[in-house]
């Protein structure tokens, strides 16, 4: 049975970004988790180790995201309270 997303919880680090607060990584699960300075954390399954790490030090984190991530992963918005 396939890990749900939404009930994974994943340590967020602080990012320096325009439109990113922080990142974490589940390199077990291969989750990405990605929070927005707008407020919202989630959730992005099946991203690989190499494309995570590469995430991370992208020159622009949230160009990485929306060109990278957004749209070509599987999403799920997390709760607010985690």
């Amino acid at each position: 049975m396939p890990i749900d997303p939404q009930h994974v919880r994943i340590p967020l680090k602080p990012v320096t970004s325009s439109s990113l607060a922080a990142l974490g990584y589940d390199a077990d699960r291969q989750i990405l988790a990605v929070q927005f300075r707008s407020g919202g954390i989630y959730h992005y399954a099946g991203v690989s180790p190499a494309c995570a790490a590469a995430c991370a030090c992208a020159p622009s984190l949230g160009s990485y995201v929306a060109t990278q991530i957004k749209g070509k992963y599987p999403m799920s918005r997390q709760n607010d309270n985690g």
